[in-house]
């Protein structure tokens, strides 16, 4: 994304300008990370994933990367975590929502 507001500088290139990414951080498999999420991710995650690794920006911002060392930054394990999460609600009681194609709960 470029613009008057940033003198048409990438807004991309401005930041690793501003924050120069680590010299460790390699690029990723990310024909393999989407089969492994079901899904592919889109550029602007796959873009910094690969040039700053995962972490967290300035405290509110997580870059979850594939294969990321950092405890609570894996995106695959995250999506693991995430697709468990309702079933261990399930198992102990919790309501199953319906289906989209069901009515819920009166």
């Amino acid at each position: 994304m470029t613009g008057p507001e940033n003198g048409g500088e990438p807004l991309f290139g401005r930041l690793t300008r501003l924050l120069p990414p680590p010299p460790d951080v390699t690029g990723k498999d990310w024909a393999a990370v989407g089969k492994a999420l079901g899904t592919e991710l889109p550029e602007d995650h796959k873009e910094p994933a690969d040039t700053y690794g995962g972490g967290v920006f300035d405290v509110n911002v997580l870059l979850p990367a594939p294969g990321c060392p950092r405890p609570g930054h894996d995106l695959i394990a995250m999506d693991a975590q995430c697709r468990a999460s309702p079933h261990l609600l399930w198992d102990h009681g919790e309501p199953r929502p319906a289906e989209p194609d069901q009515e819920g709960p009166a």
